[in-house]
């Protein structure tokens, strides 16, 4: 006969030690899938522009920085307003805010309109602000715009730097800028110790013939925020741009990217979502390339801009 001991076998330390360690993590991982999520919709064309494995990345590092989950939701281009709707409804039943880009705002208005009272964001861009199209007493999707100014103004002041070793002047390639823009970028430009005078606005880079304002030398940066064209590939000066393109497939000679896609946006826009639903701005995201790694003192200098804040009121910026 075979006696069995009624004694129990020693639990060994290192299994204690998983046990103490995996016991908080479980609990945190349970806490974070209950929390709302936070649904952004998009679709196949931002996310060829922006990069897939970018966008996964964007996803993953913004779910742990808010600590809950951020779904997706990838329409048909032409999708209608009722589709749009009705699959963001489907991600959530109860979702810490909805996020559309301005070319589905009438699917964010119908959102609301078959759930009032829900967090639903219009991430506008550059978009100016709508007055409300729909009448009587029925909400409004709170409207998120691009802080053009802001970006303007830290455009400036980085164009000053990346023109100031050279010596060489600074060209803005901006669709018709507005005043209040104009004034920003150029108190950012001359707030470097850089003159008025080495600045200049294009509107569009023209034909290969036509001589540029500037002269017959090589600018010292070139800021492209619309129709600069065939300079993007063929020019050699420092270039800042304005894009949500994935930072792998920029031009050798670009140093900065300024990033205002919903995925750079929607951290800064859910706080503005907490802080009392208004409608409001938030500045893009500055992207340092590799290019501008070897300019070491350009860098740190640059890097100090990211957070660099505007007032339209003061000249002493």
């Amino acid at each position: 006969m075979v006696k069995v001991s009624g004694k129990k076998a020693p639990v060994p330390k290192w299994s204690r030690v998983l046990l103490a360690l995996g016991a908080p993590v479980l609990l945190g991982a349970a806490v974070f899938f209950c929390r709302a999520p936070v649904v952004l919709v998009n679709d196949d064309a931002f996310t060829l522009l922006y990069g897939e494995k970018r966008a996964l990345a964007a996803r993953l590092v913004l779910s742990l920085t808010l600590f809950r989950p951020v779904k997706t939701l990838s329409v048909a281009p032409g999708a209608g307003p009722d589709l749009v709707a009705r699959s963001a409804e489907g991600l959530s039943s109860r979702p810490r805010g909805v996020f559309f880009p301005y070319r589905y705002r009438e699917g964010a208005r119908r959102y609301l309109k078959d759930r009032p009272g829900f967090p639903v964001v219009v991430l506008a861009g550059r978009q100016d602000l709508e007055e409300p199209a729909l009448s009587g007493a029925e909400e409004e999707p709170l409207w998120i715009r691009t802080d053009t100014r802001t970006d303007l103004y830290r455009a400036g002041a980085i164009a000053g730097i990346l023109s100031g070793k050279s010596g060489g002047a600074a060209v803005l390639y901006h669709y018709s800028p507005a005043d209040d823009e104009t004034r920003a970028f150029t108190r950012g430009f001359t707030g470097r110790g850089r003159p008025a005078g080495a600045l200049f606005f294009a509107p569009e880079a023209g034909s290969a013939g036509d001589p540029p304002p500037w002269g017959a030398a090589e600018p010292g940066c070139v800021v492209a925020m619309g129709g600069a064209g065939p300079y993007l590939g063929e020019g050699r000066a420092p270039l800042v741009l304005f894009t949500w393109l994935d930072p792998a497939l920029a031009p050798a000679h670009g140093m900065v990217i300024f990033d205002d896609s919903p995925w750079a946006q929607l951290g800064p826009a859910l706080k503005l979502l907490k802080t009392g639903g208004q409608n409001g701005s938030v500045p893009s995201r500055i992207v340092l390339l590799d290019g501008l790694r070897a300019m070491k003192q350009e860098y740190l200098a640059i890097n100090k801009q990211k957070n660099v804040k505007y007032d339209s009121g003061s000249g002493d910026n």
